[in-house]
């Protein structure tokens, strides 16, 4: 019997500098199989490599502007009854992470508070 894989793509993101970024997908064989997930990045959709530790449906992290406009993909493998099996790999999408217009700081008095304050020009409101 064969195996088939359907993919639910993930989605571009854009984000806040240091906001967390989330690509997911989801992986359905057409019969009993185990999945397994390896997520990519790459530049310019193109050039692809291993993200260690990256093997869920989903990957996170917390964004820099350094990391906007990098590319990211999931392989996607399904392994049957019999020898069976059958891979997939999502369509590459792009993160955007921009300037977040706040400043965060620690508010003083209030351990493991942070608060934010618009940088304007001049100064902080």
């Amino acid at each position: 019997m064969a195996l088939t894989i359907t993919v639910s793509q993930p989605s571009n993101q854009t984000v806040y500098e240091f906001g967390t970024a989330t690509f997911s997908t989801l992986g359905t064989p057409s019969s009993a199989a185990t999945v397994t997930y390896q997520w990519q990045l790459g530049t310019n959709n193109a050039a692809y490599g291993n993200i260690t530790g990256a093997t869920g449906a989903s990957y996170s992290f917390v964004t820099t502007v350094a990391d906007s406009g990098e590319w990211y993909r999931c392989n996607i493998a399904a392994a049957g009854q019999n020898g069976v099996s059958e891979s997939a790999t999502t369509n590459g999408v792009q993160l955007s992470a921009i300037v977040d217009p706040f400043v965060r700081f620690n508010a003083g008095g209030e351990a493991g508070t942070l608060r934010r304050k618009r940088l304007i020009a001049g100064g902080y409101v």
